[in-house]
């Protein structure tokens, strides 16, 4: 029998590479805030929108195919991920390793803040604290070294994400606005841990709250791993919104100078659609709670593709990297589209 479920998943496993190999240095353009210089990136904020859809319709055969590949692909990890007996299998130890998604998301924002202070950037390279801060700039390192500490060590982790949540909201006063959105999923651990003290902890203050206020906080907790796919999810969308489609030539600059075009022999700006489409099918299946572990193991290995091709700093990738493996770790909750498909605590969807 062993033998036999093999078999049956070895032509999708190979399915999958195919379409990690050829997207690859599509999606591997998704930070380009990260590989351009300061003076391009300027540049290139000043040209209006590029027209991704014309692309499409210039291209609309190959568009079609690789639609319809893509859409097989998550037919045929759909039904690997609903099967009964693999459920069956798979799932014990799957439920085993949920507990310490809570773990893994503190851990994640602890080390992202630490890193945050020691390159004096906050969240990414391109916001340099010194520069959004000013004369204030030494008191915000502090406070993220505080709070990073705080949070990594479990030592009131609270007070770590009281302080990441209100460096967050610092950061959008002091002029980033809504290119924060890129940032989000900083602000929602940290006020998830803020509110619930994280999955670990030496030490720990419990807010005592009373009737209402208590039954309040006791239906967010259910929420919370909710509250920061949500947010993760929002972030990833607007990244792709904002330098693929708001700021396109961002994209259209880094197709150029590391040469994508040799990976795929198209028209650049059908290129960038390509990475565009990826990117927000990620962020939305994310959002709606759509083949979670999936599309988990998928980003990671963008990410991981990404970072090697480019040469890209790790640390600005800390925040990316844990979140995914803390949506692996939990999988499914109730507020998801495959909701109806499974009974909670009974079977879960396995990707």
């Amino acid at each position: 029998m062993r033998q036999v479920k093999s078999k049956k998943l070895r032509p999708l496993g190979t399915l999958l590479l195919a379409c990690a190999g050829l997207c690859a240095p599509m999606l591997a353009s998704a930070h380009e805030v990260y590989v351009l210089t300061s003076g391009e990136v300027a540049k290139d904020l000043t040209y209006p929108p590029i027209n991704l859809f014309a692309a499409a319709v210039s291209h609309k055969y190959l568009f079609l195919s690789a639609a319809l590949a893509g859409i097989f692909l998550v037919i045929c990890i759909l039904g690997v991920s609903l099967s009964r007996k693999l459920e069956a299998r798979i799932d014990p130890i799957l439920f085993k390793i949920k507990p310490y998604a809570a773990s893994i998301a503190q851990a994640t924002l602890g080390l992202a803040l630490l890193a945050s202070a020691y390159y004096g950037a906050l969240f990414g390279t391109e916001v340099s604290i010194a520069h959004l801060f000013g004369a204030h700039a030494k008191l915000v390192l502090v406070l993220l070294y505080i709070a990073g500490s705080s949070i990594i060590l479990g030592i009131y982790p609270r007070i770590g994400g009281a302080l990441a949540v209100i460096i967050y909201i610092s950061a959008i006063c002091a002029g980033e606005g809504v290119y924060m959105l890129s940032y989000l999923t900083y602000f929602g651990e940290g006020l998830v841990i803020l509110l619930f003290s994280g999955g670990y902890g030496l030490l720990r203050y419990r807010i005592p709250l009373a009737g209402r206020a208590q039954r309040l906080m006791d239906a967010l907790a259910k929420r919370k791993h909710f509250i920061m796919r949500i947010c993760f999810s929002a972030s990833l969308i607007y990244a792709a919104l904002y330098a693929k489609l708001i700021h396109g030539t961002l994209a259209l600059n880094t197709v150029a100078k590391y040469h994508l075009t040799n990976y795929f022999h198209f028209d650049p700006i059908f290129v960038v659609l390509g990475a565009f489409i990826i990117e927000l099918l990620i962020g939305l299946f994310y959002l709606i709670g759509f083949e979670l572990r999936f599309t988990s193991l998928l980003f990671l290995m963008f990410l991981t593709m990404s970072l090697v091709f480019f040469g890209e700093a790790v640390w600005p990738h800390i925040i990316l990297i844990g979140t995914a493996i803390t949506i692996f770790a939990h999988g499914y909750d109730e507020y998801t589209v495959l909701r109806p498909w499974y009974e909670k605590g009974a079977r879960e969807p396995i990707f």
